[in-house]
């Protein structure tokens, strides 16, 4: 008979998560509201996207646990999404 060993219960962890994901949703939309430029809040909002994405990959994707190439890997498409939001932010500019 053997024996299985119990997985620690993550249900703590989870709830960080989430609640950290819920204030960084009620920052972005407080942003909204705050009578930014818009080049400046369209700035602000991609970045708590960002950090939102973060959380998401680190945590449910569970990246926190994997080896350094998943790392690089991870950095890579981020920088490749920077790239491209840099890329529509003059349009945003001259349009508003």
């Amino acid at each position: 008979m053997t024996m299985k060993k119990e997985e620690p219960s993550h249900d703590g962890l989870y709830l960080a998560v989430y609640l950290t994901l819920l204030a960084l949703t009620v920052v972005t939309v407080a942003c909204s509201y705050m009578g930014f430029e818009p080049i400046l809040g369209v700035t602000v909002a991609i970045g708590v996207a960002a950090a939102q994405a973060a959380h998401i990959g680190a945590y449910f994707m569970h990246l926190r646990e994997e080896k350094a190439v998943i790392y690089g890997v991870a950095v890579a498409g981020v920088l490749a999404v920077l790239v491209l939001a840099a890329g529509i932010l003059p349009d945003i500019a001259l349009r508003l």
